[in-house]
């Protein structure tokens, strides 16, 4: 027998069908223990022919997963979750694989998502040692481990791309099980009984981070790495890297940014291959205004590559298409889209399931639908990916989206984002054929889109019944209505419902609510990237941001207030150097006919950015090109002068 699947269960009906269907064909058995479930778990088990075992919880996530090895006869033990699915696509060749391969030990991809099940904010990728010979077992109550038995065989360890799609970190199942109080609940009796466990103590800094309770997390993570650093390198346990990372990334929680980039370069010298903590390190550095350098350590990521196979877990992709992804938002953020573009191009091409980079990416593109069908939509086989790519194109009124939409909708079936690009193309329609696809498609995010019309057309009593049927989103939208009737300046998060206003052209609530949005520098690439980025130069900013005083001298130079141009040039200046300052500089000396200061502005900008391919542009567009041959003739005649 080839491959046998463990898990372990309680009342996991809610999942556990789409988990089994996905192992059919591929696990010769799925032997199933059971803690305790009152649900239909066991009787969905047996239907599949599971091998299924009752087991008496008692707290020890090992000893469970242990019972189940303990019954496996296959030569290779897949453990896997009841809120997990094998890909689709991915499976196919895992049994030629586990046929020919000589590994002890393979890590995949635990692929999380994040968000509401109805709307799925983010994914995080890990690269996780789940696939193993058989004769191996866990340690650790919680957050048990195998990773170090398998190596200590010292035979090989691999990675093949088998994705298992985890969903029990969604709203929904965190509300359900209450898993991080549980965890907390366990990792807390763990440390009291063995409270010089750093391995048990790390997992808990991570529970406290995920509840947000980051004074517990800092004074724990501040305890474990300074009790770690007291000790000689050699003895540091392989886990210590994330440990700096979580540390460094609770510095910045809570508002101690300057000691968690000391904490970064701190923690680079001590693990310099390892890209996961450099990755956080560069996103730190662009929000701190850093982004020059933040590009030299992503391009230090990408000339390492992902971590290799060994102890640790790694986000899959840091050394990789993550990082291409990071290096297109910082030069989005300098205002160069010609490296943007190449850098969202080169993460698509390194994943084409990578659902972030296809937005930016298409928004960037040109109109030509047989250039995007052979170069994007021909090879995207992930359904996130698919319905981001159908939206990005139905919003930016694409040639022939009705049809990509459609494709989508057939590759995918119906999901939020299909319904937000079907609704996007009805938006010039009126008010009528939106109605009509809501009624037709009654969902939470349909009904979003429609109240949102509404409300952009000023029908509030149309709004008001739409949103009341649309489920938290709807009923965010309503509180902010009402909200913005008693104080035009009340902050609110655009986040949850960005995507959604901008399906719908959203400009009059935009236009009158943005500058109070607290997490507009967040939401600021989706508005970028987006038919509707004129808002951004539109609104009279504040200023907190260098990307705020660079709208607002855009602005001065649009309306010929070049004096004002320039005030606001400078204080942009003096946060964060720029392609786009460079870039205005040189319109506002064109504007006021001094071409000599326009070059020298150029210059200037070249020598800070000398890989930027819109300065480059730029260079060509004011330096006007000369024929050595015909200047040598000129010479020879006198007729130089």
């Amino acid at each position: 027998m080839l491959l046998s699947a463990c898990m372990i269960t309680k009342n996991e009906a809610l999942t556990l069908r789409k988990c089994l269907e996905s192992l059919q064909g591929i696990a010769d058995e799925v032997v199933l223990v059971d803690t305790g479930s009152s649900d239909e778990t066991v009787a969905i088990a047996q239907e599949f022919g599971c091998k299924v075992y009752t087991y008496k919880w008692n707290h020890d996530f090992a000893a469970a997963r242990n019972e189940s090895l303990r019954h496996a006869t296959g030569d290779f033990i897949l453990v896997i979750d009841a809120d997990e699915y094998l890909d689709a696509r991915e499976k196919v060749g895992l049994r030629d694989f586990l046929a020919k391969t000589d590994a002890e030990g393979i890590f995949v991809i635990s692929k999380s998502y994040l968000g509401s099940l109805t709307h799925l904010t983010s994914a995080v990728p890990i690269r996780v040692l789940r696939l193993f010979r058989n004769g191996h077992f866990y340690t650790g109550a919680i957050h048990e481990q195998i990773a170090e038995s398998i190596l200590k065989t010292g035979k090989p360890v691999v990675s093949y791309d088998l994705t298992l799609h985890h969903l029990g970190y969604t709203d929904e199942f965190l509300a359900r099980r209450a898993k991080t109080t549980r965890n907390t609940a366990l990792l807390e009796a763990e440390l009291h009984r063995d409270p010089q466990n750093v391995f048990q103590r790390s997992n808990l800094i991570v529970e406290y981070m995920l509840q947000k309770d980051w004074v517990k997390a800092e004074r724990l993570a501040e305890k474990t790495w300074h009790d770690i650093k007291s000790t000689p390198p050699s003895l540091w346990p392989n886990f210590t890297p994330r440990i700096a990372l979580n540390w460094m990334t609770i510095l910045w929680e809570r508002g101690k940014k300057d000691a968690a980039l000391r904490t970064g370069q701190e923690a680079i010298y001590f693990f310099p291959w390892y890209t996961d903590l450099k990755r956080r390190y560069a996103t730190f550095l662009m929000l701190h205004h850093q982004i020059a350098r933040a590009i030299d350590i992503l391009m230090e990521c990408r000339a390492q590559g992902d971590v290799k196979p060994g102890l640790i877990e790694s986000i899959e992709g840091s050394g990789t298409y993550f990082a291409a992804y990071d290096l297109g938002v910082a030069w989005a953020l300098l205002g160069d889209d010609l490296q943007a573009r190449r850098w969202f191009l080169q993460a698509f091409q390194e994943n084409t399931a990578f659902e972030a980079a296809i937005s930016p990416l298409i928004m960037l593109a040109p109109n030509d639908p047989q250039f995007l069908y052979e170069h994007f939509e021909k090879r995207i086989w992930d359904t996130h990916t698919y319905g981001n790519y159908a939206e990005a194109y139905a919003i930016i009124g694409f040639a022939q989206a009705k049809e990509v939409v459609s494709r989508a909708v057939q590759a995918c079936g119906e999901t939020e984002t299909t319904h937000r690009a079907a609704m996007a193309l009805l938006v010039n329609e009126g008010e009528g054929p939106l109605s009509n696809y809501a009624q037709l498609h009654p969902a939470d995010i349909t009904w979003l889109l429609l109240g949102i019309y509404k409300l952009e057309q000023g029908d509030q009593e149309g709004a008001h019944i739409a949103l009341q049927k649309a489920g938290p989103r709807g009923h965010y939208l309503l509180h902010l209505h009402q909200l913005f009737q008693s104080d035009q300046q009340a902050t609110w998060s655009l986040l949850p419902i960005a995507r959604d206003l901008i399906a719908m052209r959203a400009e009059r609530f935009l236009r009158a609510h943005l500058h109070t949005a607290q997490d507009v520098d967040s939401a600021w690439l989706l508005l970028k990237y987006s038919p509707l980025k004129h808002l951004l130069f539109e609104v009279e900013w504040q200023g907190h941001s260098v990307w705020q005083y660079e709208m607002n001298a855009l602005r001065a130079l649009q309306q010929k207030q070049y004096d004002q141009t320039a005030i606001w040039l400078k204080k942009a200046r003096a946060v964060q150097p720029t392609v786009t300052q460079t870039v205005m500089e040189c319109n506002l000396h064109w504007a006021q006919q001094d071409q000599q200061a326009a070059r020298k502005s150029l210059l200037a900008g070249k020598k800070i950015f000398p890989h930027s391919e819109l300065l480059k542009h730029l260079s060509a567009l004011l330096y006007t090109k000369t024929d050595p041959i015909q200047v040598m003739k000129k010479l020879r005649n006198g007729t130089s002068r």
